[in-house]
């Protein structure tokens, strides 16, 4: 969590929206991410899924065994990209409804 954590402070650092991301294998940290949809102008570069395209490129599309680590809970892209590369268990460090609650506005439409 400590690598998502600092993943989520560059994304901040770099005007975007704050969230980050780690994929683990064997207990090794492998492939770190943050999101980067402001920077990009991509509605879908998610910390997650940016993550996944990284593991993605060198390791293949079955990430069957590895473990995402995320600074908060995945919304349903994200979820959908995790299961479609069958990683096996997902950790994250915030809710989608806790985000809202503490003064995130990205994903309001979520948490109602």
């Amino acid at each position: 969590m400590r690598i998502a954590l600092e993943e989520a402070r560059i994304s901040l650092k770099e005007g975007n929206k704050g969230f980050g991301a780690v994929l683990v294998k064997d207990g090794k940290a492998i492939v770190r991410a943050h999101d980067t949809e402001i920077e990009d102008s991509d509605p879908t570069a998610h910390a997650e899924v940016n993550a996944i395209r990284k593991a993605s490129k060198k390791y293949g599309k079955d990430l069957t065994g590895w473990v995402i680590i995320s600074t908060h809970e995945a919304c349903p892209m994200c979820t959908g990209a995790i299961v479609w590369v069958r990683i096996s268990e997902i950790v994250y460090g915030c809710s989608i409804k806790d985000t809202v609650k503490l003064g995130n506005p990205w994903w309001i439409y979520l948490a109602e």
